[in-house]
């Protein structure tokens, strides 16, 4: 009996510490424009001319704030502003009150909403700002709280809010007004702009105490975005509110766009509602032409190349600025160059649509003293709207410029009697391990991906085998010559008794080459193929025990390529080397 009460104790410790009250902050006294920046906006949004119950002064009364969840869950959202009919500080819970009212004097009207209310309007608190967006989309996270749910539920007393969006409509460029505080999924034919969020939409499915089922506007099928908060619950003090919502519309970048918000009382001044706001939630990321890069690795002799996304039409996109900092120095330790072919060493500029910029290279110089890792810094300063030359995107490359290292795989030739069970290749000098590989054809291979594998290769044959570093910079490849022996008089280690002799000269090569052949009789294909198999040309001849074939180069480019020579009796492989 000591043991259960023990766990119930804990339980209950655990339940009290995980259901803690909100607190609440009022803005009282402080100016809007701070509040706003500070609390509200998020990414790629340049706001201004804000205003708090249309007033550009410091805010005047308590019905606006901040709030902190203090881990209490139910919110969905960790911290932001609240904007209340009543005093902010009714908000935190515990839930000890079904009519909580905090009647506000010399309050304010809002002559905006009352195409959305039911009866005069009460104790508004309002906020407005002029804002830009740098994509095409703007959204924020936010939930509707009272204590009106749930006896007026689908009552003509229900406190009214939403989120007024003025500016060009995307699709037509004419100036619009819609309220974006809506019901998602809710648009139909006979709600083209979809649903209001309320008390009369947003509610437990059933009329409350003080409604009527025959109300206009009451709907019970959105009851899923409705939480309950029944008396004595911690959290808030509100009877009910609504799951986390996203407010959105879509919007042209770089075009001036207005916002009211507000939340009135509705017919009389009581049964506090309010409107939460998440924190940093007001956001329209930038478009991402790939400027940001993290600790990127580049080793010496090798480069990184990369590619920037393409121009969005809807900027009116101005230059990027581009300068340099880090232990690396640009001009001495590596080379910074545009796609275009433009190389930049101190500080300058360029346009992705005037200097068709669709790639950045960064090039560590081989006369470059680099014996242990450096760093390059590369800054951007993005102009993205000519009406608004003040608003910048700074994005920065940070890339690590390490020490070469080099390493070759190594042709290997494994001879078997009946079935190879167990096939490898090896490699000499450094390497930024772990190395990853690729054998080619996978037949027969338990990992065709590992350095060496378990097998059941009953014919010979012949693997390519490709490497790189952990980087994927510096890169190899390998023939693996599989030898299955079927002659019983004939040792293991007689490879040449099953083996031609292929002599290919010069390799590496610029433009041609030649085979000499011995120990082949009879028609011979050649084929040539890239590094990942596939035949670009092939060839027959005849070979009488020995023949000489000259090859023509000059059309492929610069590279690692296989020969593959086979006969009626003999196939093998060899690799070469185009070199620029």
């Amino acid at each position: 009996m000591k043991n259960h009460l023990c766990f119930l104790l804990i339980a209950l410790a655990s339940l009290h510490c995980n259901a803690q009250n909100i607190t609440v902050s009022s803005a009282s006294g402080q100016n809007p424009s701070t509040f706003i920046n500070t609390e509200l906006l998020g990414e790629g949004v340049y706001v201004f001319n804000i205003k708090y119950n249309n007033s550009n002064g410091n805010i005047a009364t308590d019905q606006i704030g901040t709030f902190n969840s203090n881990g209490y869950t139910g919110l969905g959202m960790d911290s932001g502003i609240v904007m209340t009919t009543g005093n902010v500080n009714v908000a935190p819970g515990p839930n000890n009150s079904s009519s909580m009212s905090s009647p506000i004097s010399g309050y304010y009207t809002d002559n905006l909403m009352n195409s959305y209310a039911s009866g005069s309007l009460n104790a508004c608190s309002t906020l407005d700002f002029d804002f830009i967006g740098l994509s095409s989309h703007i959204s924020f996270k936010y939930f509707f709280a009272s204590e009106e749910y749930p006896e007026y539920v689908a009552s003509t007393y229900n406190d009214v809010f939403a989120f007024i969006l003025t500016g060009p409509d995307p699709n037509t460029y004419e100036e619009t007004t819609k309220n974006i505080a809506m019901i998602p999924g809710s648009i139909s034919a006979s709600n083209p702009d979809g649903i209001a969020v309320a008390i009369n939409s947003v509610n437990p499915g059933t009329p409350g105490s003080s409604g009527s089922s025959s109300t206009p506007g009451f709907y019970s099928q959105y009851s899923y975005l409705y939480v309950d908060n029944p008396s004595g619950s911690q959290g808030v003090q509100y009877d009910g509110h609504t799951t986390k919502l996203t407010a959105s519309a879509d919007i042209i970048p770089c075009e001036t766009y207005h916002i009211h918000i507000s939340i009135c009382n509705v017919g009389d001044n009581g049964f506090d509602s309010g409107v939460f706001l998440e924190e940093s939630s007001l956001n329209s990321p930038a478009y991402d032409y790939g400027f940001t890069r993290d600790n990127d690795t580049i080793e010496v002799g090798c480069s990184l190349g990369v590619p920037i996304n393409p121009f969005d039409g809807n900027y009116s996109f101005s230059d990027v600025n581009v300068s340099f900092g880090g232990d690396a120095i640009c001009g001495t330790d590596y080379e910074f160059s545009l796609s275009n072919g433009t190389t930049i060493t101190d500080s300058g500029s360029f346009s992705l649509i005037d200097d068709y910029v669709t790639r950045i290279n960064v090039k560590p110089l081989a006369s470059a003293n680099i014996s242990e890792p450096k760093t390059a810094e590369i800054y951007f300063a993005s102009q993205f709207c000519s009406n608004m030359p003040s608003l910048i995107r700074y994005d920065t490359m940070r890339l690590v410029i390490i020490p070469a290292k080099e390493y070759t795989l190594m042709d290997t030739t494994i001879v078997c009697q009946d079935t190879c069970f167990h096939v490898g290749v090896e490699y000499t000098g450094d390497c930024y391990s772990p190395l990853s590989f690729q054998w080619n054809p996978k037949a027969h291979l338990v990992d065709p991906y590992a350095q060496s594998t378990e097998c059941g290769i009953t014919e010979s044959m012949d693997y390519l085998v490709m490497s790189q570093d952990r980087y994927g910079c510096k890169k190899d490849t390998a023939i693996v010559h599989v030898i299955v022996n079927k002659d019983d008089t004939v040792g293991l280690n007689s490879v040449e008794a099953v083996v031609p002799e292929i002599n290919i000269y010069p390799n590496p090569t610029k433009d041609e080459t030649t085979l000499r052949i011995s120990g082949i009789t009879g028609n011979v294909e050649i084929t040539i193929s890239d590094i990942n198999g596939k035949i670009i040309d092939s060839e027959d001849f005849t070979c009488d025990a020995s023949c000489t074939k000259h090859l023509n180069l000059k059309n492929l480019t610069p590279g690692t390529y296989f020969i593959g020579i086979k006969s009626e009796t003999n196939s093998t492989t060899r690799k070469i080397i185009i070199e620029q």
